[in-house]
């Protein structure tokens, strides 16, 4: 079975500001439509048998919030006072959330007759969930993640790949060395001492990819891990007979504090999640988007009538709507055979 899982909260943020189109409402709507339009052209690239779209869920990220106080630590859902901003700058804030908000609502109800399947847990984090969904795949099953998000790159193997948007590019542990310069093994351990800086973690000081490359010539293919780098360093240091002592390996050699953080906070094989998100994430994997005796209660012409209504049409190319729709009814179709199976077995 091929799964594409999709970052949910990233792709409608990005084409919601990749460029400013309206409906034929009058209302803006490049987040739904653009949305719609770049998932229709993935699903006629990978041709997958079901497709997962991931959220954020309110409040995400508040488990590693209370873990390390300072992550996110502007979040203003937490600490309001951390802002001072302007009234204009906060109308502004709160008119784009609130439009953000609504693009996501009118997108969620049209993934439901589209047969998307969907994911979102109070206080948790996207990527903490697809990261749940894939440690807990069926053994059969290949997954492709897509999203920018170079986090989801330490959750690579021989069945799990990651689709770069910024070249199409789909990363496997087959071209990953080739393509970034070292093994997707030391994704995580890399990660720690870049730290992130969106996140306000922060990384050690003067190591970044080249860096880790010029003293540890083997970190490109061999897997390493906190106590190797520092073994490494250590003889590299003792071996260095300048006077002034190579400031990066200090840097190293002191570096084990902030990378076990880091990798506390970053490790997406330890994702943070709840019962409730192992639950949500077990629910979607076995549902079924039918109901029983073969009758569907949902439908991709429905979806189709919704994007009508609302004014999207006019963007369509050629507006040849049904051309538009494809993918989504190669999903439907792939999802009511999967049903029939369940309710065979």
């Amino acid at each position: 079975m091929r799964t594409l899982i999709v970052d949910g909260e990233w792709n409608l943020k990005r084409n919601y500001n990749a460029r400013e189109i309206y409906s034929s409402n009058g209302e803006h709507c490049s987040g739904v439509f653009g949305f719609l339009e770049n998932l229709g052209m993935i699903l006629n690239k990978t041709l997958p048998d079901r497709v997962i779209v991931v959220w954020d869920g309110d409040m995400s990220g508040k488990l590693r919030h209370d873990t390390y106080p300072l992550y996110k630590h502007d979040h203003k859902s937490w600490d309001e006072e951390s802002y001072v901003r302007t009234e204009e700058e906060l109308d502004s804030e709160v008119r784009k959330k609130v439009s953000i908000g609504n693009h996501k609502r009118k997108l969620k109800n049209l993934f439901e007759n589209l047969f998307i399947r969907q994911v979102e847990v109070e206080y948790i984090e996207g990527d903490d969930l697809i990261a749940q969904y894939v440690l807990t795949r069926e053994p059969d099953e290949h997954i492709l993640i897509y999203s920018r998000d170079q986090d989801y790159y330490q959750l690579i193997d021989e069945n799990v790949s990651v689709y770069r948007p910024v070249d199409n590019i789909i990363l496997t542990p087959k071209n990953f060395r080739k393509l970034l310069g070292y093994t997707h093994k030391n994704c995580l351990l890399y990660k720690c001492f870049k730290g992130d800086a969106s996140d306000n973690i922060a990384g050690v000081p003067g190591v970044a990819l080249k860096t880790l490359l010029k003293y540890f010539p083997l970190f490109a293919d061999e897997e390493y891990d906190i106590e190797r780098i520092i073994d490494e360093a250590s003889t590299q240091y003792i071996k260095d007979t300048k006077k002034s002592k190579s400031k990066t390996l200090q840097n190293i050699l002191g570096s084990r504090h902030i990378v076990n953080r880091n990798k506390k906070l970053m490790d997406l094989k330890n994702p943070f999640v709840n019962q409730e998100a192992v639950d949500e994430i077990e629910l979607i994997r076995y549902c079924v988007l039918a109901k029983e005796n073969g009758f569907v209660d949902r439908s991709v012409n429905d979806a189709v009538k919704e994007f009508i209504k609302e004014g999207y049409g006019r963007h369509v190319f050629n507006n040849d709507i049904n051309l538009f729709f494809t993918p989504y009814y190669r999903i439907s179709a792939k999802e009511k055979e999967y049903t029939k199976k369940m309710l065979e077995s």
